[in-house]
């Protein structure tokens, strides 16, 4: 049985639009918190934004909880699972947006997110690359508590980068 995909108006053409954004959110078996996440990526009203969501072969009541969004997401539900990486993979191949947002189901967006991020590529067209710290919610008291370990593993990203695409005894 091949994947069934549902297209949102906005996006019926396939050429990427300059300074959109697809988002990618892949999810299975997640119906009581997916709804959370779209809301967020939604949340963000960034003109032109695409929100894909993959549903990976869910067997509990995610279908109906995706149907509700109608046409303001694009759904793609694959019927036999494949994991997150192929889930995520189909979704790159549906997006039309110049940038690419990935968002995973369990988690969510703070409010002016993608802005923040756009703002700063469109500040330097050079980056291919823009990503951010994270923080945990903590279950008891609701509180979120910041993270810095993005920062500390991307702080080299630039130079290996450069030394591996410009160096000819790189491996």
């Amino acid at each position: 049985m091949p994947d069934n995909v549902h297209h949102s108006p906005h996006n019926s053409q396939h050429s990427p639009l300059p300074d959109t954004v697809s988002v990618i959110l892949p999810t299975r078996n997640r119906a009581k918190m997916v709804s959370a996440a779209i809301d967020s990526a939604l949340a963000q009203r960034i003109d032109g934004m695409q929100v894909i969501v993959i549903d990976d072969a869910s067997s509990d009541d995610t279908r109906g909880v995706l149907a509700q969004y109608g046409d303001t997401i694009d759904v793609l539900r694959i019927h036999h699972s494949r994991g997150v990486a192929h889930a995520r993979n189909r979704g790159i191949e549906l997006a039309t947006g110049q940038w690419l947002a990935f968002l995973d189901s369990d988690d969510l967006w703070l409010p002016g997110k993608l802005a923040a991020q756009l703002a700063v590529v469109a500040d330097k067209p050079a980056i291919a690359l823009c990503v951010t710290d994270f923080a945990v919610e903590q279950q008891d008291t609701g509180h979120l508590r910041p993270t810095t370990g993005n920062a500390q593993f991307f702080r080299a990203f630039p130079r290996q980068l450069h030394r591996d695409t410009n160096d000819d005894t790189a491996s």
